[in-house]
């Protein structure tokens, strides 16, 4: 079963759905807001309206920001049927006790704000800096990010489903690219030679890719700096795949051989120099490059920066693709995807009464705590811009 299909997401919900109505509402009275997405080329939305149906239908009442969901393909009318009140105003969905968005909020939005909120929504430490924290600290607001909270097995289901989607997407695009300007398939065919793809990197995002070319019958290599994860990389997949160290001379040696070659870093991975100008040169001539993690990191000294609009550029005879947040490109998929975290999450909520309470014993959502009324209590980025930080179960024990 394809994790990320609305097949899935229904089911899910179903099931969340026998958890919620179990519950006593009447422990806490809660209001959630959903505003409209104003990031550039952010399409994807917070809440589905099936999501919202199940929260209103257990007390809780949601503000959906006319328009929210409507690059989703989601109508004002529909969330509305589903029990939520629809505000014009952004600055009045500011107003819930519990905001829930994609991008992290920007200046304006960050004046909306008002002490004891609850602010959950992705994080995105790469476009931030000191002053947004500060900020935030300043408002004395309570601050969770979707990329930090994990789920009863450990693992970070934002982040697993997100990349999940851009692997899915990426080998897509790779395919229509072969067809339509190559004649080539991606997969095999007996008596022919199968379509060539190099994946630089071994984390969440290249696994993902690597499993949909597997899938589409692409041969595939993988390069990473690290043994290790290489190693972890592999025990991934039923099938033998080829992996390497960034050896120039075998870079050297595959490039030229290859139909598309795609950059799937992961954050924790340290690469003293890009993918070079000459190694992009010496491909085939209409071979395609993608950058999948271009918002994060540049993989390639070739990369640029490109749009929904415009997705490629020509550069040395190559088409490169580097489109960021590629799963706002599938926006309905990505928003249930999303919603379903929401969704998860506010059940386990409802449990425990209060959100003290929660992130108190839940150990899995307070991961993704990183401001607590003001003070910040992630030491990671408390080092990465240089601010204090104050350890978040001594401030639990007090209470």
């Amino acid at each position: 079963m394809n994790s990320i299909s609305e097949s899935f997401s229904g089911q899910f919900q179903l099931e969340q759905q026998e958890k919620l109505l179990t519950l006593d509402s009447s422990k806490q009275q809660l209001t959630i807001g959903v505003p409209k997405e104003d990031f550039e080329n952010e399409t994807r939305v917070s809440l589905t309206p099936y999501t919202v149906k199940l929260f209103t239908e257990i007390g809780i009442t949601v503000l959906v920001e006319s328009g929210a969901g409507s690059a989703s393909k989601y109508s004002d009318m529909e969330y509305s049927e589903s029990g939520a009140q629809i505000v014009e105003q952004q600055k009045s969905v500011f107003k819930a006790d519990i905001l829930v968005k994609i991008a992290p909020p920007n200046t304006e939005q960050i004046g909306y704000l008002r002490k004891n909120q609850v602010l959950i929504s992705s994080l995105n430490i790469k476009t931030l800096n000191q002053d947004y924290f500060n900020k935030l600290s300043k408002k004395k607001v309570t601050a969770i990010a979707l990329e930090y909270i994990k789920d009863e097995g450990g693992i970070f289901p934002f982040v697993q489903f997100m990349s999940e989607i851009t692997g899915q997407v990426a080998i897509n695009i790779a395919s229509d690219f072969l067809r339509k300007k190559k004649g080539k398939l991606l997969g095999r065919i007996a008596g022919n030679t199968p379509s060539e793809i190099i994946v630089i990197g071994a984390g969440e995002v290249a696994r993902h890719t690597v499993d949909a070319a597997i899938k589409a019958g692409a041969s595939i290599k993988v390069f990473d700096n690290s043994i290790s994860r290489l190693k972890d990389f592999e025990k991934h997949f039923s099938t033998k795949i080829y992996t390497s160290i960034l050896y120039p001379e075998i870079l050297e040696k595959e490039f030229p051989r290859a139909d598309i070659v795609i950059g799937a870093l992961s954050e924790n991975t340290i690469y003293n120099s890009m993918i070079s100008k000459n190694l992009i040169k010496s491909m085939k001539k209409g071979s395609l490059v993608m950058d999948l993690t271009i918002d994060r990191r540049i993989c390639f000294e070739s990369s640029k920066l490109t749009s929904f609009n415009n997705p490629t550029v020509m550069s040395q005879g190559i088409t490169h693709y580097g489109v960021p947040n590629i799963p706002s490109t599938v926006p309905r998929t990505a928003s249930n995807v999303i919603s379903n975290t929401f969704l998860q999450q506010f059940s386990s909520f409802q449990n425990y009464g209060s959100l003290n309470a929660f992130l108190k014993y839940d150990s899995n959502f307070r991961n993704g705590l990183y401001l607590y009324k003001g003070v910040l209590v992630h030491k990671g980025i408390g080092e990465i811009f240089n601010l204090p930080t104050q350890d978040i179960n001594l401030i639990f024990a007090a209470f």
